[in-house]
């Protein structure tokens, strides 16, 4: 409804999560290097991490760690890792120094952190460049008409046009939608989690 005011296409396309799980897939490699690559085997190596059910060597596990950082990250609404990558590291440097892989843990953890960052960068110019939108982006966008002074008009309309608001299933919601849930009953007469 309010794609105008934010800057997109009004015959944008929705990427499903499944789309996008394909995409991520199809997309990691172009967002690592050789040396990454190189690393990566060298620490499945050093730690002889075997698949599940399995005795071979995972040497793709990269792709899980940084897929499950794409994923927390939007579902927690965190456009930019740098926190959570120095946090990351922080803890391993606690946690991981006297550890004989220490540095190998280290440089495999900063690396996954960079690959993250690099593909998103590559992903957002993808939905742009395509008038492409997900679930997440239509989160974000909803949170920032909740929260934002040039979106007034957006917050005044649902004041003046829903009484209230139901919130089914909550145990399943995250952080950026509870805060959505809680700027939407500030505007409503009432509102029922």
């Amino acid at each position: 409804k309010y794609w105008y005011l934010l800057g997109i296409s009004a015959k944008c396309e929705v990427m499903t999560d499944d789309n996008k799980e394909a995409y991520i897939a199809l997309t990691l490699g172009s967002a690592t290097t050789a040396e990454d690559i190189s690393a990566f085997r060298s620490y499945a190596e050093a730690v002889d991490l075997k698949m599940m059910m399995s005795s071979k060597i995972d040497y793709d596990f990269w792709k899980k760690a940084v897929s499950d950082i794409i994923s927390k990250a939007d579902s927690m609404g965190i456009a930019d890792f740098t926190e959570s990558h120095r946090k990351s590291l922080d803890l391993i440097d606690t946690a991981c120094s006297g550890n004989a892989n220490y540095s190998i843990i280290r440089d495999c953890a900063d690396r996954t952190f960079k690959i993250a960052a690099r593909w998103r960068k590559n992903f957002e110019q993808y939905k742009k460049d395509n008038s492409i939108i997900e679930y997440n982006d239509m989160e974000n966008y909803f949170l920032s008409m909740l929260k934002e002074d040039k979106y007034k008009v957006v917050r005044d309309e649902i004041s003046q046009s829903i009484k209230y608001v139901f919130v089914d299933e909550f145990q399943d919601s995250n952080p950026k939608q509870l805060e959505i849930f809680d700027r939407l009953s500030d505007l409503v007469e009432k509102s029922y989690w």
